[in-house]
């Protein structure tokens, strides 16, 4: 998953790391003492648009959630689907979105994120010159036809998640 580098590790404060070594030995330094980030697309992706990957992030959604209250929804496009707090089932969201995936025939990995999941498909790498737009675009469109609720936030290229495996602390 993390086999381009270099990239980003840790929050607030970010190291880069070189090479998937170097990334094992910091997270086994400091797995269950702190939370551990990683960014999830390399530097030279970030700048030349060779994206390798879409990632979703797909948490329940509690009572008093900005999402599903209309006047503290963000202006986040995705986010302003009508999302109630019981649509926001992360595990059925979940489910939506590996059955759309195996339909379309991408290999995916589906994790535990603390709260909820993460899914992360592969994809074609394809330099693209507005790689951002088009990875929001591209997720948007997935969540619309899924008719899913998921963490629009994730939808960018310069994002950091949660490495997976690692103790949420």
């Amino acid at each position: 998953m993390f086999n381009i580098y270099p990239r980003k590790f840790g929050v607030p404060e970010q190291v880069t790391v070189f090479s998937e070594e170097h990334l094992l030995k910091l997270i086994e330094g400091a797995n269950g003492h702190m939370n551990l980030y990683v960014s999830a697309f390399s530097d030279d992706q970030k700048i030349f648009g060779n994206l390798d990957k879409v990632f979703f992030d797909i948490d329940d959604c509690p009572a008093d959630c900005k999402n599903c209250i209309p006047e503290k929804k963000s202006k986040c496009s995705i986010e302003a689907l009508n999302c109630t707090p019981a649509s926001y089932n992360s595990f059925n969201n979940m489910m939506i979105l590996h059955e759309y995936f195996q339909e379309k025939k991408l290999q995916h990995v589906i994790g535990m994120s603390g709260g909820g999941y993460h899914i992360y498909t592969k994809v074609i790498p394809v330099q693209l010159r507005y790689a951002n737009y088009a990875l929001k675009k591209y997720c948007a469109e997935v969540v619309k036809e899924c008719n899913i609720k998921t963490d629009c936030s994730v939808f960018e290229i310069f994002r950091i998640m949660r490495i997976p495996g690692t103790y949420n602390v």
